[in-house]
């Protein structure tokens, strides 16, 4: 009979495969990853970002739908305020990341989000909802649809 012994492994070697307490933050990153801005957006945001090409410029951008009225889109490389957002939606609260799809085929990517109270929004890479595609029950946006 083949006896094997093993020694209990804690949470840090799974799952990061070190001990953290041995974490060196100069070294432990392959990567590399570095922070080169840092700005604020309107609201908190309790969401994961959706990062893409917004614009069709070649640049990453974070798309953040905020806790409370705004979709909000930043340059990935300055972190600035893409042209057209924030997008505001009053009395609206955001719970979901969004999503990415082109959904008016016109080859550049939309940005898909739902609100709290069961609005589909669709905007297009200038901000503006997409026609046909978005559900907004707020009368202030009736002029869009």
């Amino acid at each position: 009979m083949c006896t094997r012994w093993r020694a209990p492994a804690g949470v840090e070697d799974i799952v990061f495969g070190t001990d953290a307490s041995r974490f060196d933050p100069q070294s432990a990153c392959p990567q590399r990853v570095y922070q080169h801005w840092a700005t604020e957006v309107e609201a908190s945001a309790y969401v994961t970002p959706a990062i893409f090409d917004v614009a069709s410029d070649g640049v990453k951008d974070v798309v953040i739908p905020t806790f409370i009225r705004h979709i909000e889109v930043l340059d990935g490389a300055h972190g600035q305020h893409v042209a057209g957002f924030p997008f505001t939606f009053p009395n609206s609260a955001f719970y979901a990341s969004p999503i990415v799809f082109d959904i008016n085929v016109d080859g550049e990517p939309d940005i898909g989000v739902t609100s709290f109270d069961g609005e589909l929004v669709w905007l297009s890479e200038t901000g503006m909802p997409i026609f046909g595609k978005t559900n907004l029950k707020s009368p202030l946006y009736s002029h869009f649809m």
